[in-house]
C-alpha cells in the first residue's frame, strides 16, 4: 500500500511537470547543430569478431514554423577487430583445455 501511494504521487508529479514542458526548444526560423560521442556494442555474430566500438554523430535542425522543422542526422562508428589470440583464449571457444 505504501509503494502504491508513492507511485501514484510520482506519476501525478510527472504528469504535471510534463504538461508545463515546451516541445519545441528552438525559435521559429532558426538553425541548430548538435554533436556528441557514441559508444556502440556489437551484437550477435559481430560480437565474435569485433570489440566495443566508438564514434560520433552530428545532427542539424532547421525550424520553419511553430511546429514544423527538418532534421538531418549523420554518424560514424568504428569497431576494432579482435586478434587471433583473443579468440583462442576466450572461454566460449575452450580451445586451450
Amino acid at each position: 500500500m505504501k509503494y502504491l501511494f508513492s507511485e501514484i504521487v510520482l506519476l501525478t508529479a510527472m504528469l504535471f511537470i510534463s504538461e508545463t514542458g515546451i516541445a519545441q526548444a528552438n525559435k521559429e526560423h532558426s538553425f541548430s547543430v548538435n554533436f556528441g560521442p557514441e559508444i556502440t556494442f556489437p551484437e550477435s555474430a559481430l560480437r565474435r569478431t569485433h570489440k566495443i566500438g566508438f564514434g560520433g554523430s552530428i545532427k542539424g535542425e532547421c525550424t520553419f514554423g511553430k511546429h514544423a522543422s527538418a532534421t538531418i542526422n549523420s554518424g560514424v562508428s568504428i569497431f576494432n577487430g579482435k586478434g587471433y589470440f583473443d579468440d583462442l583464449l576466450s572461454p566460449e571457444k575452450n580451445l586451450i583445455n
